[in-house]
């Protein structure tokens, strides 16, 4: 398998793990999730961060906030801290 592929744990509508990976770009069954999140960053004077897409991805060069699905194994927060840190090189910590 592609070391690059993104591999997800797998859930239920109640967020309990299944046990079983899942695989970026391959289906996902019905009645099964991953946990995607999303990440709004405000300035002290309420302006919010957005970013624009890559001419190389769906919906090219669109705005949009920072998101992304969490990794195998990580927690929300730590998905979302990767995901900001991947996507604007912004560097937060949980506090």
């Amino acid at each position: 398998m592609d070391k690059n592929i993104e591999i997800w744990d797998a859930y239920d509508e109640k967020e309990n793990k299944l046990g079983y990976d899942l695989f970026r770009n391959e289906q996902v069954p019905d009645d099964v999730y991953h946990i995607v999140v999303e990440v709004y960053v405000f300035s002290s004077d309420g302006k919010v961060l957005i970013t624009q897409r890559a001419a190389n991805k769906t919906y090219p060069l669109k705005w949009e906030n920072t998101g992304g699905s969490i990794l195998k194994g990580e927690t929300p927060m730590q998905g979302a801290i990767r995901e900001l840190h991947e996507e604007t090189g912004l560097i937060v910590t949980e506090t």
